[in-house]
């Protein structure tokens, strides 16, 4: 699960969609949270909106699309 997309400005969401992780989640399937960091200050980011989505908690701007 790759969350660079959430700081780049004209993607503003991880390189996967929502609704696939939902699926990975009910059918329990284990998925691998990365930042993509480049830099040091970029590793870990995206973290609680991984954690949030991985916990069944809606997060900003599902609308199950990619």
């Amino acid at each position: 699960m790759n969350t660079a997309g959430l700081r780049v400005a004209t993607c503003g969401r991880p390189y996967v969609p929502e609704w696939f992780l939902r699926e990975c989640r009910e059918r329990g399937i284990l998925c691998v949270y990365g930042s993509d960091a480049h830099r040091p200050e970029h590793v870990g980011a995206g973290w609680e909106w991984y954690e949030e989505m991985m916990a069944g908690e809606p997060s900003r701007g599902e609308d199950g699309n990619a």
